[in-house]
């Protein structure tokens, strides 16, 4: 059940993704380049309703937030994030919007998609 639930769930994030944009990486461009500012409010917006959803469910009992951690700060962590940051800007995709992309049928975002099955690490680790 706990497969399917999560198979939904995506699914239903991959569809908003694409809704708003975040798959055509000349909306992201736009907006790392602060040119266009309407995914970034919407990506905040997404993240204040996500955290106040979170909260609400850890006070009701509903949400276990103590498996949860934040990653300490260390210099491979900083270097990843360059190196996240300038994929994402070279390209318009991060590894999320890249695989929504791909899914919608962008035949950039395909390259894409195969060159982050072949690089075999990083974000994710090992596929």
């Amino acid at each position: 059940m706990q497969i399917i639930l999560a198979l939904v769930i995506g699914a239903l994030f991959g569809a908003t993704l694409d809704r708003i944009g975040a798959t055509n990486p000349n909306w992201i461009i736009r907006m790392l380049s602060l040119r266009n500012l309407h995914l970034m409010k919407t990506i905040l917006l997404a993240i204040g309703v996500g955290s106040i959803l979170m909260f609400g469910g850890q006070v009701i009992g509903v949400v276990d937030v103590l498996h949860m951690s934040v990653k300490s700060a260390y210099v491979g962590v900083f270097l990843g994030g360059l190196l996240l940051g300038g994929g994402w800007a070279a390209s318009g995709y991060c590894p999320g919007t890249g695989v929504c992309a791909a899914a919608s049928g962008r035949k950039d975002a395909y390259f894409f998609f195969r060159g982050r099955l072949a690089w075999r690490g990083g974000v994710y680790g090992h596929i």
